[in-house]
């Protein structure tokens, strides 16, 4: 790691204030709130009494601190830090409203949307990238409630249940594309319970159009809504501002994300292709039951991969224009098309990203939408 003179200072008067008090040592050292200790020996350091709020600590050697009576923790981001021992760890806030799914407190903050061209030559993803520029910083004014978790089958059934919601079926043919490649599906009417792939009650919903989920979300009641696309982008980064919340590099994903590797490559009788494929084995060839990998640092679950998510905002090809608030995006041409994000199961690596971005009939239903879901905000 390369740091700056500034970065080094800081470190030098982070060494220098190893037996304070972490608030004490802020003080005393004139470290920024908000600093990012990347890497950092903070083993065994008190931080009783300290404001963390907004401090990231991306893979800092945390064994042995002592977090107990710290205050703004909701924000805190831990990224891959070793944790051992710690006292007073951090937790995010939750609750549950039946019939509504698990939600987690998401905090108030700023970050930059979109994709960097510096990003987009290492993943080589070409002109693909330019429906995510430019890059804005959007600011995200107060706390939201978010789902831990995308929307389950069993979560949907109810919903469906209750209100006698009608979901037509649809027609997979010979001329279907995922059909004719994967040769593993029945042609002929298919409807969002059939089980082309296993399932289980804990999996995410899929073959759900955006009609479907906003119902849902109105189903639970006028505090809930599908999230916008900064929001949505906001809470998966968790802090970051790396291609995916776990980093830039693919070796990680299999444990952080149900993606395309070599379970799909199997199912699918293909040879492994270092660009279609992530490297690892996740162990699911198709969809997971939710929450099956590690969280993001705000503590939500298949932010990338398993399932696409819509999200509220009718599609524009790129960000001219778009509101730096954190809402939903509805000016401009009306269009029956909206945002999906979040990569699946089924998808190449340079997809799978936090800020990768496209958009779907808002009533599509078809065989290739068996790879959308979508989780609800509260506010």
């Amino acid at each position: 790691m390369i740091l700056t003179e500034e970065q080094k200072a800081r470190f030098q008067a982070l060494h220098a204030a190893r037996d304070l008090p972490f608030s004490d040592m802020v003080r005393a050292a004139g470290l920024d709130k908000r600093f990012a200790f990347i890497r950092a020996n903070l083993r065994g350091v008190d931080f009783k009494t300290s404001d963390l709020s907004g401090f990231n600590f991306a893979e800092a050697d945390l064994t042995g601190a002592d977090l107990t009576q710290a205050r703004g923790t909701d924000t805190l981001v831990l990224v891959n830090a070793t944790l051992d021992n710690v006292r007073g760890r951090p937790r995010s806030r939750e609750l549950r409203e039946p019939p509504g799914p698990e939600m987690v407190e998401i905090p108030a903050g700023s970050f930059d949307m979109g994709i960097p061209t510096a990003e987009s030559k290492r993943e080589q993803s070409g002109d693909i990238d330019e429906e995510a520029r430019p890059v804005h910083r959007v600011t995200i004014p107060r706390p939201f409630w978010i789902g831990k978790y995308p929307v389950t089958r069993s979560e949907f059934a109810a919903f469906v249940a209750d209100t006698g919601r009608v979901m037509p079926t649809f027609q997979v043919d010979e001329l279907d594309p995922i059909a004719r490649i994967w040769n593993a599906v029945e042609l002929g009417d298919h409807s969002w319970l059939d089980r082309d792939f296993a399932q289980t009650d804990r999996d995410p919903v899929v073959r759900v159009t955006h009609e479907d989920a906003v119902a849902y979300a109105a189903w639970l009641g006028n505090s809930y809504r599908l999230p916008s696309e900064a929001e949505w982008e906001y809470a998966a980064r968790g802090g970051t501002q790396s291609a995916r919340f776990w980093g830039d590099d693919r070796d990680q994903a299999c444990r952080y994300a149900n993606v395309a590797d070599r379970s799909l490559m199997t199912a699918l009788g293909a040879s492994f292709d270092a660009g279609q494929y992530f490297p690892g084995d996740d162990g699911f060839a198709f969809t997971s039951p939710v929450g099956s990998f590690l969280p993001n640092p705000f503590g939500l679950y298949d932010m990338l991969g398993n399932v696409w998510e819509w999200c509220a905002d009718p599609w524009h090809n790129n960000y001219r224009g778009a509101p730096t608030d954190g809402s939903v995006w509805t000016a401009g041409p009306v269009t029956a098309l909206r945002v999906a994000r979040g990569g699946s199961w089924s998808v190449i690596p340079r997809i799978t990203r936090a800020g990768y971005r496209f958009g779907s009939d808002i009533s599509d239903r078809s065989r290739l939408r068996a790879a959308i879901g979508f989780r609800v905000v509260r506010t």
